[in-house]
């Protein structure tokens, strides 16, 4: 087929309509055959382009080498539970995390009259991921209000905090978390995008149970009792067992 231009700088019409008929054609396959897009090395059909960063994950479950353990009374720094923290991809920020305890008995909005105070998350370095902040004045729950960064790999976020005089001894403590309901607004912090939390269900950490200092004196059944003849040098006349293992701190004797 030849075309006859006979005026310079004209279009042809009908050359014109093909074109256009050609491009709505391969438009409307695409949408039929997505296929056909990926002849075309540009962005030709509006396709979204690929993001360079893959979604990161971010999972929480219990630390089990935070164990169940005895925590004193007035004490800074008891551990309340410890959660296992797994990223991957790239780091994750946290804007608000929400933990909740098993006991509480608040009674006003003075940190005085709060069960636990000082409550910080940490991470297996002792480092100081968030807080101090008060467990809250009307409920058994403690918020970090402040972003939080998670590097890849595995963290483990211990709670740590003074527990109040309302505690007696053998009451237990069991912090958890929700982390999809629990862990707010969570992103990828070099590609924004969001991730969901996992899992939906409550995590829940090893419980703690609560010892105010006790100190148990006993004597020892050895030496029995015995006849001795005079004199002896470094005779054992009796043992004390000093036994703290019911109490929720270290003992120290000033004098004796």
């Amino acid at each position: 087929m030849i075309i006859v231009m006979k005026q310079p700088n004209k279009i042809v019409i009908p050359v014109l309509a093909v074109a256009i008929l050609g491009i709505m054609l391969l438009f409307i396959g695409s949408r039929q055959f997505p296929q056909l897009a990926a002849v075309f090395p540009f962005n030709f059909f509006n396709q979204a382009t690929p993001s360079p960063f893959p979604t990161p994950t971010l999972s929480v479950s219990n630390d089990t080498n935070t164990f169940a353990q005895n925590v004193g009374v007035g004490i800074p720094d008891q551990p309340l539970g410890g959660f296992k923290v797994d990223i991957t991809d790239e780091p994750v920020v946290v804007r608000r995390t929400v933990f909740r305890i098993s006991r509480w008995a608040g009674s006003a909005s003075a940190n005085s009259n709060q069960d636990i105070t000082d409550i910080k998350l940490v991470d297996q370095n002792g480092t100081v991921l968030a807080g101090p902040v008060a467990i809250s004045a009307s409920s058994p729950v403690i918020t970090f209000p402040t972003p939080i960064v998670y590097p890849v790999g595995t963290t483990r976020a211990i709670l740590k905090g003074r527990i109040g005089i309302d505690y007696a001894t053998n009451d237990t403590i069991t912090a958890s978390t929700t982390p999809s309901v629990d862990w707010m607004q969570a992103k990828g912090q070099q590609s924004g995008k969001l991730v969901m939390p996992a899992p939906s269900s409550p995590v829940t950490a090893n419980t703690m149970t609560v010892k105010k200092a006790v100190l148990s004196i006993s004597v020892s059944p050895s030496p029995i009792s015995q006849t001795i003849v005079s004199p002896q040098t470094q005779f054992t006349f009796a043992n004390y067992h000093f036994d703290a293992t019911q109490s929720g701190e270290d003992i120290r004797f000033t004098h004796w």
